[in-house]
């Protein structure tokens, strides 16, 4: 864990959902379905998207606000990370923390080869291959 930098805690975060309508970067496109290869291709930090429970978010916006620390969420960037953050992260509603940072849907084809069950919200396989270990708690 690392400490947050200041002006990067929680009820600031939600002060920035409040504030700008667009964090997660659509300009207005609609919601669309998203293949692991195109997921794959904004694994960077300049351009991070992770897949959680079929949804994928550009997370960038939120990174630097995770309390255990912006590696943890580099580490899966490009990649379903449902299992890691299942694992450390039963209690959160991701909608509701970065919901407004989606920016569509898993294609169900790729969802399924990844081996995540949504519907039971339980992992059959390891997501994007890192290890639940990677992510942060």
């Amino acid at each position: 864990k690392e400490p947050l930098k200041p002006g990067r805690s929680l009820m600031h975060w939600m002060k920035l959902l409040d504030a700008d309508p667009d964090l997660a970067g659509r300009r207005g496109a609609p919601m669309r379905a998203i293949t692991r290869d195109e997921l794959a291709r904004h694994a960077s930090t300049g351009d991070g998207w992770i897949a959680l429970n079929g949804r994928v978010y550009n997370i960038m916006p939120y990174i630097e606000f995770h309390p255990g620390g912006a590696q943890y969420i580099r580490n899966v960037l490009g990649t379903d990370a449902t299992n890691a953050f299942n694992s450390h992260h039963p209690w959160v509603n991701i909608d509701g923390l970065v919901g407004a940072l989606q920016l569509g849907t898993l294609e169900p084809a790729d969802a399924e080869s990844a081996g995540i069950d949504y519907d039971s919200n339980r992992a059959t396989g390891v997501a994007g291959g890192a290890p639940a270990a990677d992510v942060a708690r």
